[in-house]
């Protein structure tokens, strides 16, 4: 029996489980430097000519809704583009349950706050996660204003290993159940 993911809505999102057809959009926007320094050094790079097709078969798929609830992002505009992903982990599978990347085309838009807010919602009312842990590379000064606009506290620094060696910290947010409920789990 397979898992079923809901779609999210935004004003301008759809947040949707990525499927076999969107690995030459998620293939296109993820094979990009400027989007990946910041991954954890465990991403393969130089991505491989079938990196979006295996991840989607061989993570997505039989993961989800096990160790994983991974959501493509998809503008509302173009709705069969993949551009970006945002999932949550357990924390058996990463040291912390909620990443995300978007196209380096679509940055500076809103759209990950935009993302954020749904897949929070679902975290907490759903999976009833007590909190969300994350971290960025402390390089990435974008993602670290995104963590707090969205709620998430600033805990701590630490040793971190991405893709590009000069980015050796990590940066740890924490954004509890509480505190989401206390402010943001009206929007």
């Amino acid at each position: 029996m397979s898992f079923i993911l809901p779609d999210l809505e935004t004003s301008r999102l759809i947040l949707k489980v990525p499927t076999l057809k969107d690995a030459p959009s998620l293939q296109k926007h993820v094979n990009n430097w400027e989007v990946v320094q910041g991954f954890l050094a465990t991403f393969p790079w130089p991505y491989p000519d079938d990196g979006a097709l295996s991840f989607i078969q061989d993570v997505v798929i039989p993961n989800q809704g096990k160790t994983r609830w991974c959501w493509g992002i998809f503008l509302k505009s173009n709705p069969e583009e993949l551009i970006g992903i945002i999932e949550l982990t357990d924390f058996k599978e990463k040291s912390w349950n909620r990443g995300f990347w978007i196209s380096q085309e679509f940055w500076n838009q809103g759209y990950m706050s935009e993302a954020i807010l749904p897949v929070n919602r679902y975290a907490f009312e759903v999976l009833k996660f007590d909190k969300l842990v994350f971290g960025s590379a402390v390089k990435n000064p974008a993602s670290s204003k995104l963590k707090e606009k969205t709620g998430g506290k600033f805990l701590r620094v630490q040793a971190g290993s991405h893709l590009n060696p000069e980015w050796n910290e990590s940066e740890v947010w924490e954004l509890t159940k509480d505190d989401w409920l206390k402010n943001f789990s009206q929007l």
